[in-house]
């Protein structure tokens, strides 16, 4: 959901501060299954606040899993765990990745929200080095952040910033500079709910939580006028989007949202079209690992990180008995458990046919730190 123009933002907010948001039905009883946990990422330095994932242009394996905290924020090899960057000196409250551009040529751009200053900063992701390359253009705001996600539709070539706050949903529209990244325009969606997490679905849309487990697809004037879905949570936390290429039986895009509950570390999964409940899915403990019980936070992606996670992974930020770790387990075990179909999961980079080769590359000096 990327502005077109401020103007229809501000009717967009009028027409939200019209209307209330009217209470659902109450869920019915929906399918719950355990999965084992399958690895984990011990000894991080801080609690994770963040969690997103980067896909390697060319080779699976070589994508990685970036962790964000109060000492800054780290990328980890996908197949073996091994650090591959970091971020010192920052103390980082949220993270979330995507790309400007296309295919194998999108540059990765990853948000890091830092408390202390009140504004967002960026880094760009190296795709041959994989290195963190500080960028121009972070914005300030004002008043407390409940979440934030960063995204765009799959024809869009630059993502958009969406901020949570109280009561409104802040939207920066991105674009890549030759200094890095610049707010090309900015509004604001009045949100009569208590909204705590946020993706961006693959059409462009933003998937907003509410505290109380409500789901909403912000695409319209009575987008808060009742919940998309409705998961039966304890404490909502981290949302994800899972979106699928076509069966070939259908032309509709199909896939999931998935919404933690902090509570219990479970995943609450509902039909990414119609809102439908789906099943609930917790992360049980094995021989060698300990399961996830509760979790901070949590990271989803449906895309090929090769071997086990050809399906995708899910990782949930938790306290182990040595400090703060990361607990994965397959998101093809998750599909399996609740009898979903897989599928080619559409890549957060674009197609390379959308737009011209090298088009929205960020390969300039990296700008110096405030």
């Amino acid at each position: 959901m990327r502005l077109a123009a401020l103007p229809a933002i501000a009717l967009l907010a009028l027409a939200a501060c019209e209307r209330g948001s009217e209470d659902a039905p109450a869920p019915p009883e929906t399918p719950r299954a355990a999965i084992p946990v399958s690895d984990e990422l011990p000894g991080l330095s801080a609690a994770a606040t963040g969690v997103a994932f980067w896909e390697h242009p060319t080779l699976a394996f070589n994508s990685m899993l970036i962790v964000a905290g109060a000492d800054g924020a780290a990328a980890y090899n996908i197949e073996d765990g091994v650090e591959a960057a970091r971020l010192d000196d920052i103390a980082a409250d949220g993270a979330a990745l995507s790309y400007f551009g296309y295919g194998a040529n999108a540059a990765g751009v990853l948000a890091l929200f830092e408390a202390a200053e009140n504004r967002f900063s960026f880094y760009g992701v190296d795709n041959a080095t994989r290195r963190f390359l500080p960028l121009a253009g972070g914005p300030a705001i004002d008043g407390q952040l409940r979440g934030f996600c960063l995204g765009r539709g799959r024809e869009t070539p630059a993502p958009a910033l969406f901020a949570l706050q109280d009561g409104r949903v802040r939207i920066f529209n991105l674009d890549a500079t030759q200094d890095g990244v610049t707010v090309s325009g900015e509004g604001a969606i009045d949100a009569p709910v208590a909204l705590v997490s946020c993706a961006v679905d693959i059409d462009g849309v933003l998937v907003a939580a509410a505290e109380d487990g409500a789901v909403y697809r912000v695409d319209g004037a009575e987008s808060f006028a009742a919940p998309f879905a409705r998961m039966d949570v304890e404490k909502a936390g981290d949302i994800a989007i899972v979106a699928v290429e076509p069966a070939a039986d259908g032309p509709a895009i199909r896939g999931q949202i998935a919404l933690l509950d902090e509570a219990d570390g479970a995943l609450h999964l509902a039909d990414r079209t119609d809102g439908s409940a789906l099943g609930v899915v917790t992360v049980e403990a094995t021989d060698q690992l300990p399961g996830v019980t509760a979790a901070r936070a949590m990271g989803l992606s449906g895309a090929n990180f090769g071997a086990l996670y050809r399906n995708g992974v899910a990782a949930f930020a938790v306290t182990a008995e040595d400090g703060p770790a990361l607990r994965l387990a397959p998101y093809g075990a998750v599909l399996n458990a609740l009898s979903l179909p897989a599928g080619r999961a559409l890549s957060p980079r674009g197609e390379a046919t959308a737009a011209p080769e090298n088009a929205l590359i960020i390969d300039a000096p990296p700008a110096p730190r405030r």
